[in-house]
């Protein structure tokens, strides 16, 4: 990524590159379907949950400002970089799925991600 300051090198780069790219893949999977939304659906918002197995990509996604605490202390939540699906709970929830594949493709054993959905009721 030409994009990013020179400061990000190795491991940062790529914590940042496997976010970003995450977004571009939940964005691309979700967009199409905001125009089929019909009727109230589910409201909500979704975030992705991390834990780490491997030391030094924790300390990359730390320093890099990807991730800040949840409920306990070895849960993470990722930092959202990607659009918000307009309040739909399911569609939001697609979106942070397609950037936990991209985490487990890019990181696959040293990290554990899944998806957390709050649901807020049903739209108007």
């Amino acid at each position: 990524m030409g994009g990013l300051p020179k400061r990000y090198g190795g491991l940062d780069r790529t914590v940042i590159e496997a976010i970003e790219l995450g977004g571009i893949q939940a964005e691309r999977a979700v967009v199409p379907r905001l125009a089929e939304l019909r009727g109230p659906g589910m409201r909500g918002r979704s975030s992705v949950l991390v834990e780490f197995r491997d030391p030094k990509l924790h300390s990359a996604f730390r320093r890099t400002g990807s991730i800040v605490p949840w409920r306990s202390t070895t849960t993470w939540t990722l930092v959202r970089r990607w659009a918000e699906a307009e309040g739909s709970a399911d569609l939001d929830e697609a979106m942070c799925l397609e950037v936990v594949r991209e985490l487990k493709h890019w990181f696959d054993g040293r990290l554990r991600a899944w998806v957390a959905t709050s649901i807020e009721g049903r739209g108007s």
